[in-house]
């Protein structure tokens, strides 16, 4: 995959949280998204209560995406090691990775057919 997960930052917190991500690749984001998946007695379940689909936007091999929890509109900018960094917004009130427990991040590639396309 040509998109990968660094880290969740600040979880538990709506304001301040998110996903830290990196392009392996020049890609279009769009062909992506990121849900959280719970656990059940300790183990990873199949119940997934978030959905990101990521916006069109072409990122370039090394730059980072921050992935917000909290309200927002795209920006574009550096983080401290001078990457270009872009920040997206989930646009939710409350925190979607867990503050006692975090749940698993998975990241997903997306395959999009259009009602023209023939199977």
């Amino acid at each position: 995959m040509s998109l990968e997960i660094l880290s969740i930052k600040k979880h538990g917190d709506a304001k301040n949280e998110y996903v830290m991500l990196k392009a392996t690749a020049d890609i279009n984001l769009f062909d992506y998204a990121i849900l959280d998946t719970t656990f059940n007695n300790g183990k990873t379940s199949n119940i997934m209560r978030h959905y990101f689909r990521f916006p069109k936007l072409l990122v370039k091999k090394g730059e980072r995406v921050a992935l917000n929890t909290r309200k927002g509109t795209y920006s574009k900018g550096l983080t401290s090691l001078d990457n270009v960094l872009h920040n997206l917004y989930w646009n939710s009130d409350a925190p979607i990775w867990n503050d006692d427990n975090p749940d698993l991040a998975e990241l997903l590639r997306v395959a999009t057919i259009s009602k023209k396309q023939s199977l």
